[in-house]
């Protein structure tokens, strides 16, 4: 993973539109979501206040490998209680993504829902959706951390795409969240994790009023 990690948070094909000082086309989209697998977007909507969900500890990646934060899925299934969006469970399993190989992001993301799809397979759960959050740490130039994409899976629990989504420097909300710290260590981290769990929320709530 080391090899390809910081160009993996660079590369995703969509259409956009607008530029970044640093040269990245930025839009106003809170972030890019695939459709979805059938009518499961759909469904996904209208079961929205009356549906379970499962929340997995987030995929923490760098250099080094996965660690995960419970904390973070706390904070994700508090958003979804606390909104009025659906119960939710939170489970203690960490999913394993580390097959994955990019080279970009968006193939990064299209292999790690197939690997949730298969371990929904493997390891059903009893509520109607799952969701993992993933953030992909790298080190910047001055030897800091940074967070330089996130990536939210929601599943059915068939494990079919119902509203997954990815964000990255060509979205205008992640760069206003400034998703960097400036020290390192398990505290700062703590904290970054925390910030781009929030981030990746407020996309979803942007994302889910009705079309």
């Amino acid at each position: 993973m080391n090899k390809y990690l910081a160009a993996v948070i660079l590369g995703i094909v969509v259409s956009l539109g607008g530029c970044a000082k640093d040269g990245n086309q930025v839009i106003d989209l809170p972030a890019y979501r695939p459709p979805s697998d059938g009518t499961a977007e759909a469904s996904f909507r209208e079961r929205l206040g009356e549906t379970s969900i499962t929340v997995f500890p987030t995929v923490v990646r760098d250099s080094q490998g996965s660690s995960y934060s419970q904390a973070s899925r706390a904070t994700v299934a508090e958003f979804l209680v606390t909104n009025q969006l659906a119960s939710a469970t939170e489970s203690d399993d960490q999913v394993d993504l580390s097959a994955s190989a990019g080279p970009t992001q968006h193939d990064l993301f299209k292999q790690n829902m197939a690997l949730f799809a298969q371990y929904l397979e493997a390891n059903p759960v009893t509520t109607e959706y799952a969701l993992l959050v993933e953030c992909l740490v790298t080190p910047t130039r001055s030897s800091r951390e940074a967070v330089g994409g996130i990536q939210c899976y929601i599943l059915d629990g068939k494990g079919r795409n119902a509203f997954s989504f990815l964000m990255n420097s060509h979205h205008r909300l992640f760069n206003e969240a400034n998703l960097k710290v400036e020290k390192t260590g398990n505290e700062a981290r703590e904290a970054l994790i925390d910030r781009s769990t929030r981030v990746v929320l407020e996309s979803l709530r942007r994302q889910l009023p009705p079309e």
